[in-house]
């Protein structure tokens, strides 16, 4: 994706574009990304289907809208049918483009529609939509419906006595939305509660309990304020981006975020929410302070509380003292199609990098075979890992957070969550037994679970996967992974090897613009070139690793990062680490980067000083 096109598209009026078909959760995290705009059907511009169903097809060809995208046989359908299909899948460039030009198309049809009999089937000009001036138009008619209103109230005395709450001007009265998790009966009382208690200042004219209803909300009209829980579904998964999208569809209403307590992340999103003008708050039980928080003053909080947002109130903790600038969680996926090529190796050491960056970061080991983090890292050989892992742990979130904190172990700063303690007997997977057993589990979903507790719980998650991509955690990680760095060295068996996997990943719906190869134990007289990798791959390398055998086998031997003998030389990992940060668009720890140049400095002083 190329960012000029992401610029010039933002000149224009954006298009929006709803994905539909079984394949639509993969397509809409990057829908954003090549600068579009998410939409709801009806609202949308497009209609982008990704694998439809033969059912599908009677719906796409009545929706001029609808483009699809599909496979060789689908493509050779639609092109039979008429029906709009992108044509390139493999360049996100092209699919860009294409999609803008289909929207430019449409818009073009309906501002300039062809002459026909039917009027039925033209649409006038004055009833084309207009985003931009959506929100001031239906501002507009609920300013005119008030003004009705206030022209047509009946008497005072024809009317309900209501003496705890006096009349406010239509004018001074502001709207609220609230975004909260579902609450049942206790949305109702929290309403009374803000409309009594404010006097009538505040009414909530609209409740709703996911992500996605709110921005609906947000486009249909224009509020005042938006009250929002950080646990509402759908938004804490991506919080920060979820939160400039909401900013983008809200724009001049003022969005306040509440939590019940602060944890090792809120700092680091404050920071980062502080120029979208949306505010940070603390409230462990409901209503709390909020009446103070909605009058911008600094009172003291209600002693009535009318529900609890759990069972058991726990107390705020303080702010963490060492703040992070990760803009959101990043999972990556180290992969191989065999072994001793250096993966887990890899993986190790730039877990080291990112935790000596600051970063909170989780090494996974999938790999039973040759298990090998405890050793490499220095870890105890007790650790739990995955095989104290059971079927309960894998039921929520929640569980799985708690099962993250109780099986694995934290050193030099670097969190590690191996197969299990050091032994001679192989270890399954829990992932593998539950499925096997009972088969009533689906260990995918199990594996989805488990990420995304991870997730939640760090900032960096690696994975160091076996060498099976049809492995149910593996297939996972793969899938939900935003880099995934595939290791082999330059030679033409495992050039043929990554060629296979590549094919199957792409069987498996694994996206493949996600993938970049790392080039392990490199020499100079390497036999296939670099320039034949990148061509026949048609993937970008990213790394390419000296060969220093005796190097990385004293670090794994030490359980420390690795450093070269050489005189002079420079580890690769730091920087790379770095380079990676930089390609997910996540802004690099400044404070911590300059923390290291002036550790290295300190340390080649030293070092200068002993060898004088």
């Amino acid at each position: 994706m190329l960012k000029e096109n992401v610029a010039r598209i933002e000149k224009e009026q954006p298009v929006k574009i709803s994905v539909l078909g079984p394949g639509a959760k993969d397509w809409e995290s990057w829908i954003p990304q090549a600068g579009f705009q998410l939409a709801g059907q009806d609202d949308a511009d497009i209609l982008l289907w990704i694998d439809p169903k033969k059912e599908d097809f009677s719906d796409i060809a009545a929706d001029p809208r609808c483009i699809v995208v599909g496979n060789q046989n689908t493509n050779a359908f639609c092109q039979q049918k008429t029906i709009e299909y992108v044509k390139d899948v493999e360049s996100g460039e092209a699919i860009q483009k294409q999609l803008e030009e289909f929207a430019r198309k449409l818009r073009e049809q309906v501002e300039h529609p062809p002459f026909t009999k039917s009027r039925s089937l033209t649409v006038p000009p004055a009833l084309t939509p207009r985003p931009a001036e959506k929100k001031h138009s239906i501002r507009l008619q609920r300013d005119l419906i008030k003004r009705s209103l206030s022209a047509n109230t009946p008497p005072e005395e024809a009317r309900e006595p209501e003496p705890e709450v006096e009349p406010q001007p239509l004018s001074s009265r502001k709207d609220v939305v609230l975004a909260l998790p579902p609450l049942g009966d206790n949305v109702q009382r929290l309403k009374q509660y803000i409309h009594a208690k404010s006097d009538g200042e505040y009414r909530v004219l609209e409740a709703v309990e996911s992500y996605m209803n709110l921005i609906q909300a947000a486009e249909k009209g224009f509020y005042d304020v938006i009250l929002l829980h950080r646990e509402l579904p759908g938004l804490e998964r991506n919080l920060v981006e979820n939160l400039k999208l909401l900013r983008e569809k809200a724009h001049g209403t003022r969005i306040i975020l509440i939590e019940r307590r602060t944890d090792s992340f809120s700092s680091m999103y404050q920071d980062h929410l502080d120029p979208l003008d949306i505010e940070w708050q603390v409230i462990p039980n409901l209503p709390g302070h909020l009446m103070s928080i909605l009058k911008r003053n600094q009172e003291s909080q209600e002693s009535h509380v009318i529900f609890k947002w759990d069972e058991e109130t726990k107390p705020v903790t303080a702010l963490p003292a060492v703040r992070s600038t990760v803009l959101s969680p990043a999972l990556i996926a180290y992969h191989s199609a065999g072994g001793g090529v250096g993966k887990s190796t890899g993986s190790t050491q730039m877990g080291f990098a990112f935790a000596e960056m600051g970063y909170k970061t989780l090494i996974v080991e999938l790999d039973t075979e040759k298990p090998s983090l405890l050793r490499s890292v220095g870890a105890a050989e007790d650790c739990p890992g995955l095989a104290a892992w059971n079927h309960s742990d894998f039921i929520s979130e929640n569980t799985a957070i708690e099962a993250l904190r109780r099986t694995s172990r934290q050193v030099h700063g670097l969190y590690v969550l191996p197969v299990g303690p050091i032994s001679p007997k192989k270890v399954v997977l829990p992932f593998h037994l539950e499925g096997l057993e009972k088969g009533n589990v689906d260990p995918c979903k199990q594996a989805e679970t488990f990420y995304s507790a991870a997730l939640k719980e760090f900032q960096i998650v690696i994975v160091d996967t076996n060498t099976s991509s049809v492995d149910p955690p593996v297939y996972t990680a793969l899938k939900m992974a935003k880099r995934i760095f595939y290791v082999m060295e330059a030679t033409k068996v495992f050039l043929d090897s990554a060629e296979a996997h590549i094919d199957q990943a792409y069987e498996l719906g694994i996206n493949l613009a996600n993938y970049r190869i790392i080039l392990n134990k490199c020499t100079p007289g390497d036999l296939v070139s670099l320039r034949v990798i990148t061509q026949t791959l048609e993937i970008p390398v990213s790394l390419q690793v000296p060969l220093d055998v005796e190097g990385y086998r004293l670090a794994a031997h030490q359980g420390k990062p690795y450093h070269p003998k050489i005189k002079k030389g420079v580890s690769p990992w730091k920087n790379f680490c770095q380079a990676v940060l930089q390609d997910l668009e996540v802004p690099v720890n400044t404070v911590q980067v300059q923390k290291l140049q002036r550790l290295s400095l300190k340390n080649w002083f030293l070092g200068w000083r002993k060898r004088a």
